[in-house]
């Protein structure tokens, strides 16, 4: 028996807040969406935003009305690389929709395709993650409660074994993967103690020394090379280059700095003919890194000033007024902009243009985003404006720093090994 309109409203904002799901009921083409979250039901919906969600919704309703209408159950259908919707009938006319969703973290550049395709003019429209035991006790929860319909993971599994949608097979591999995954990584205490050390400059020299013991930890990162000790090791420090240079950035380091130290360390192990080399390289960069964090918290300026940079560095993403930024420190804007200038030489204004154009700069060597699309991102007014800073800042155009600067995917050099 279907429920009344406030009923299934309720339902689905307790659903929206629960899993952090977008979900709809829909009705034939016509009638476009009939029931929907209610605004700022989860945390990044707005008003501005829903008639995009809307447009979205009716989208995936494309590709999933016709089999839904043809089944029972739920049925999980994917969108793109890794985005996934699920769907099942609601009543005679209706049909229930929820998604999108990931079953793990996407890059910026896969969200950034997603808005486009989905003409969603939110900037800072994140895909909610769930793991596909979540996503399925979300599709087990959601048709009991909407249809009233008792109905088990593995009812729905085996009902979804046809054509693109995922089946009882795809799900073992999944499951088996991500066990072999956690399986092949450092311990994780192991892991979390030495990213803590270096991102809190405490890293210990004699943790480093390459004795039986210290070693052993290391064997921890499991099989990245099997059967050649050699790739093994150069894969590992590698890795933990990557994690050192993140640790230091959060522990204050420059990410500028940071990023440029890491390159220099991988052009130092791509130089190596040995395995003691690159294990000397490895104790080097943790004690580099540790000692570059331990610096920076020697010479902090105040604290107001230490949470102004902290907020500029975690919002560059986002567009910000002084105002928001004075909120967020707990001080008067006045008197915030005014202690800026004088402990650092320069306005809030120029600091955080300065903070985006390097994170510009990382994103042009790390990544194959469009240089419009990271002027985009990033809140500048334009391409054109975006390149006189960059070339004012850097001394070169956005084009030509990524040609000088691209780094090496190691990745794809060891798939060709």
């Amino acid at each position: 028996m279907m429920k009344s309109k406030q009923e299934t409203q309720f339902i689905i904002d307790r659903i929206c807040t629960t899993w952090g799901i977008a979900c709809y009921v829909l009705g034939k083409s016509e009638d476009g969406v009939i029931c929907m979250p209610r605004v700022n039901t989860v945390q990044i919906w707005d008003k501005a935003d829903l008639e995009s969600r809307c447009r979205e919704a009716e989208d995936a309703v494309l590709g999933v009305r016709r089999v839904c209408e043809e089944r029972t159950l739920p049925v999980l259908f994917q969108d793109g690389k890794q985005v996934y919707y699920f769907a099942f009938p609601y009543g005679e006319e209706l049909l229930f929709l929820a998604g999108p969703f990931a079953l793990d973290a996407i890059s910026f550049e896969e969200i950034h395709r997603f808005r486009r395709r989905h003409e969603i003019n939110n900037k800072e429209y994140m895909l909610p993650v769930m793991e596909l035991k979540t996503a399925l006790n979300c599709m087990v929860f959601s048709f009991y409660l909407l249809t009233g319909n008792q109905v088990t993971e593995d009812e729905i599994l085996a009902d979804n074994e046809l054509g693109g949608r995922i089946n009882k097979k795809d799900v073992l591999a999944y499951e088996i993967n991500r066990q072999t995954e956690e399986e092949s990584r450092m311990s994780y205490e192991y892991e979390r103690e030495w990213l803590a050390a270096v991102e809190n400059g405490t890293v210990d020299p004699s943790r480093m020394f390459l004795n039986e013991e210290n070693l052993q930890k290391l064997k921890g990162v499991g099989n990245l090379a099997d059967k050649d000790s050699y790739k093994q090791i150069e894969y590992m420090v590698i890795t933990a280059v990557a994690l050192a240079c993140r640790a230091a950035i959060r522990g204050g380091v420059n990410s500028n700095d940071a990023y440029n130290i890491a390159d220099l360390y991988y052009q130092k192990v791509a130089k190596c003919n040995t395995i003691m080399e690159m294990l000397g390289i490895y104790s080097n960069m943790m004690l580099d890194f540790s000692e570059r964090v331990r610096r920076v918290n020697e010479n902090r300026l105040s604290s107001d000033v230490e949470k102004c940079k902290d907020y500029i560095a975690r919002n560059r993403t986002k567009k910000f007024t002084l105002a928001d930024l004075a909120e967020n420190v707990g001080k008067n804007p006045s008197y915030l902009s005014d202690k800026f200038s004088r402990e650092t030489g320069m306005t809030i204004q120029k600091y955080t243009k300065y903070q985006r154009l390097e994170a510009a700069a990382n994103m042009l060597v790390y990544s194959d985003t469009g240089i419009g699309d990271i002027a985009e991102y990033l809140h500048f007014s334009s391409q054109s404006y975006f390149g006189v800073c960059f070339k004012d800042y850097y001394h070169m155009t956005p084009a030509k720093y990524r040609e000088r600067h691209r780094v090496i995917d190691f990745n794809t050099k060891a798939e060709e090994n």
